[in-house]
């Protein structure tokens, strides 16, 4: 009998026969369709034609949110919290058991020989509705979705030309690339879908990772570059894999600090632009305004700003104003013998603030404070390991203190007149803001 002739036989007897199972039914006619020399041999028009997959259902079967799971709409929770809230829940129970019974059924249709499940929260739609809440308090509870990823990995090949047979309730399977790495390639899938991502609320499968089958460290590195695992999480999965652990281990702790200090950057700058809304305009100083002009000449030394007063008076916010935004660099000096120039510029800053700087300290580093051409030398020590250089040619340079002046007259008169004669001392005895306009 051949091939069309065992189809058309299949096809009569599905129609004929009540008593069959509809699903061993259709994939029976799915199967001798196939054998038949149906349309399509390059797979193009079927829907799974490969030895492994990775599947991800979505619908409004996982829809919650924050007041149906505690109660309250106006709290931001964590998403942690959110996840093992969700755990228990009652839908979530019968949706872990509808996933069990896919499974189930497609085990037997489609000779699935190993399986992997994770129901997890969408962390992206998650964070967008916490920061909607956040800006506009009182607005609608955030919601959370869930959605369910399945991975599968057949003997030989999973074949099917429709999707109805994965159907989730009443949704429909979206297919990822992961099911294009072959068999051989098939373990970072079933990884993917049970390691322990951000929002994972439950997962399970016929293996167990790291026992049942072998974990690269690449594949957790992955997920920490896709921002879907925490650093506390990655570190215990690159000790349980074992290998690589010499080169992979040192290059997580080093993206962690990377990545903290590009946080507080980020942090740093929207609360210095949230203060920056509230500076009001400055009061002209002659003498800073003369001194500014003497850098409008090319000369061969500048000499450096003091601006001596109380605390509260605005000397350090006045500083930062006598350059553009972003040009202007601050270095604590309280207790220092040298300043730490390291994060200094010469390319991007033209002020230079010396928070707290001490007479002590401009007498040890007589030629960076006079602004010259050439190179200044710092760090310096009997084997200059830590030792580094600076060109402040031309810059501003801003001494702020309220000590100048019982220092100056404590130093030897040769000291004295140096710096006397090295700077601009200006007193400060009242705030250096312009109150605001009364108001008609």
């Amino acid at each position: 009998m051949s091939a069309q002739a065992r189809h058309e036989a299949v096809a009569q007897w599905a129609r004929s026969d009540d008593s069959v199972d509809a699903n061993l039914k259709a994939w029976a006619l799915e199967v001798y369709a196939q054998k038949a020399g149906a349309v399509d041999p390059d797979g193009s028009h079927w829907f799974l034609k490969t030895p492994a997959a990775l599947l991800t259902w979505n619908g409004d079967w996982g829809q919650f949110t924050i007041l149906e799971l505690f109660g309250s709409c106006d709290v931001v929770v964590p998403l942690d919290e959110v996840c093992v809230k969700l755990k228990t829940h009652s839908r979530i129970v019968e949706l872990q058991k509808a996933v069990h019974s896919l499974l189930e059924h497609l085990t037997g249709m489609y000779h699935i020989a190993d399986h992997a499940y994770s129901l997890e929260v969408c962390t992206k739609s998650y964070e967008t509705a916490v920061a909607v809440l956040q800006g506009q308090p009182g607005s609608l509870s955030p919601s959370v979705r869930v959605h369910a990823h399945v991975f599968l990995r057949a003997a030989g090949r999973i074949s099917a030309r429709s999707a109805e047979h994965f159907r989730l309730f009443r949704s429909l399977p979206v297919k990822s690339s992961y099911g294009n790495r072959g068999r051989a390639n098939s373990g970072q899938g079933l990884y993917y879908v049970q390691c322990p991502k951000i929002g994972l609320v439950l997962s399970g499968g016929s293996l167990s990772p790291f026992q049942d089958y072998l974990v690269s460290g690449e594949w957790i590195m992955n997920l920490v570059q896709a921002c879907k695992i925490t650093y506390s999480s990655a570190r215990e999965e690159l000790i349980k894999s074992a290998k690589n652990l010499q080169r992979l281990l040192p290059g997580l702790e080093k993206w962690k600090k990377e990545r903290d200090e590009l946080q507080l950057q980020t942090h740093i700058a929207e609360v210095q632009a949230a203060i920056g809304k509230q500076k009001r305009p400055y009061k002209t100083v002659p003498a800073v305004a003369a001194w500014q002009q003497t850098f409008n000449v090319m000369k061969m030394r500048y000499k450096f700003l003091v601006l001596e007063g109380p605390s509260s008076l605005g000397k350090t916010q006045f500083s930062s104003s006598l350059s553009p935004s972003g040009r202007f660099l601050e270095i604590d000096c309280a207790g220092s013998l040298e300043p730490d120039m390291r994060l200094y510029d010469a390319l991007q800053h033209d002020t230079v603030l010396f928070d707290e700087g001490s007479c002590a300290l401009v007498l040890r580093c007589k030629k960076l404070f006079q602004a010259s051409a050439s190179m200044v030398n710092l760090a310096s020590s009997g084997t200059n390991c830590h030792a580094y250089r600076v060109w402040v040619y031309k810059k501003q340079l801003v001494i702020s203190t309220n000590r100048w002046s019982v220092e100056l007259q404590m130093l030897p008169v040769p000291d004295r007149d140096w710096l006397v004669q090295n700077s601009v001392h200006v007193l400060v005895t009242e705030p250096l803001w312009l109150e605001e306009a009364p108001q008609a």
